[in-house]
């Protein structure tokens, strides 16, 4: 694990610097809540870091982490020479070890640090899901949303860890951000925040820039409202072919790093079925035989990628644990269900990309992920947008129950 002196270290300063900037934004958005919010959501990550990471490393000896963390020493050692070596492995786990390696480069190898770096980016995720939310929806509804997204159980954990999860997790949500103010009037501001979100995710994992520039662009180009006049259509034609090209441009890199160089065909769509009947953790590649072959299996996945696993499957804490939020996700996702036909009117339009980042990835992952040691968390990618879909009837919820009990006095 490296200094924990400099962990400690670390967690006071950025701790302390990071409860500084959250409760200066919360007073900024006229929201007192918001800071505290966001200040427990980054306790408890660094509670994470402390107590339950060591523990987690314990038991599960080989994990991303450690191959993460031998490279960016390795990366670390030839910095401090003034050497920049090639990488041997993939992109993505290139970009994050060569980042852990300039961490390491400045203040030593401490994987302590790292997760404190990790927390801290996580929670700005947070907040920029908080921005993006209520462009579209009351403040009844962003409020137990963001609740849920700073609190919950795995989104703590895998925030925390020493992986690529964290920064996924910041970049989906400035994903949010940037394509919920796309969807107004402005162009200058929303397209830099978008092109940053993109590119972030584009370099710390390929298919996920691949799946955002997918489902934000075309809907921006399609809906973007514009203002009647000669200049206002040369900005939105201007602002549309910049934004066609600079997706492009990520599309085709995620594309090329992930399945790109095989040609697209049925054959590419790997069958998951063996791995998760049999409960392993390691994919087990298989083939659909034909397109009829993968309709019907989509439902099977779709359920194994929201819910699973079962509270009968769990065979050890984690996955009980993971189980009992799987539970509360589905209760929520039913209470919430008659307001689902909300999100298409006018007013929620600045979430439509996020819907269609959730609909393609969940997709996504329904017919490539077999892993079912990384599947709950892979899923915590989509866990923001599904959260907030099951927050859309707490809030009229709450607000009965607290009419019911003054009623009741």
């Amino acid at each position: 694990m490296g200094n924990l002196t400099t962990g400690l270290l670390g967690a006071l300063v950025i701790g302390g610097l990071g409860s500084w900037l959250f409760l200066w934004t919360a007073k900024r958005e006229g929201e007192r809540w918001l800071g505290y919010l966001l200040i427990a959501s980054l306790a408890l990550k660094l509670l994470v870091v402390f107590v339950v990471s060591p523990v987690y490393y314990g038991h599960y000896t080989v994990n991303d982490s450690n191959g993460y963390d031998a490279l960016a020493i390795t990366f670390a050692q030839h910095l401090k020479q003034g050497q920049w070596i090639p990488p041997n492995v993939g992109f993505n786990v290139a970009i994050y070890s060569y980042l852990t390696g300039m961490v390491y480069a400045l203040f030593g190898p401490s994987r302590w640090l790292m997760e404190v770096l990790n927390a801290f980016i996580s929670t700005l995720g947070v907040l920029f899901f908080y921005k993006g939310l209520k462009l579209a929806l009351p403040p009844r509804q962003v409020k137990p949303a963001i609740y849920l997204i700073a609190l919950m159980p795995s989104l703590l954990l895998w925030n925390s860890l020493h992986l690529r999860d964290p920064w996924m997790f910041f970049s989906v949500g400035l994903f949010t951000y940037g394509a919920a103010m796309s969807m107004g009037k402005r162009w200058l501001r929303p397209l830099v925040v978008l092109v940053l979100a993109l590119v972030s995710m584009r370099l710390f994992r390929c298919y996920v820039g691949g799946v955002g520039v997918v489902a934000a662009i075309p809907l921006i180009i399609l809906f973007k409202s514009r203002d009647r006049g000669r200049r206002a259509l040369v900005i939105h034609v201007f602002g549309s072919v910049i934004l066609g090209l600079i997706g492009v441009y990520l599309f085709w890199g995620a594309w090329t790093c992930t399945v790109g160089s095989q040609g697209l065909s049925p054959e590419l769509l790997q069958q998951t079925q063996n791995a998760l009947a049999t409960g392993r953790s390691a994919l087990i590649f298989g083939r659909f035989a034909s397109w009829w072959d993968l309709l019907r299996y989509l439902p099977q996945g779709l359920l194994n990628v929201l819910f699973r696993p079962f509270p009968w499957e769990a065979y050890n804490l984690p996955g009980l644990l993971a189980s009992l939020e799987n539970v509360l996700l589905f209760v929520l996702l039913i209470i919430s269900l008659p307001r689902w036909l909300q999100l298409l009117r006018r007013e929620g339009r600045p979430l439509w990309p996020g819907w269609a980042f959730l609909i393609l990835l969940t997709g996504l992952f329904a017919i490539f992920e077999g892993n079912l040691g990384t599947i709950f968390r892979q899923k915590a990618q989509l866990m923001p947008f599904l959260l907030t879909l099951g927050a859309l009837g707490l809030g009229p919820l709450w607000e009965r129950l607290r009419a019911g009990s003054k009623e009741t006095v």
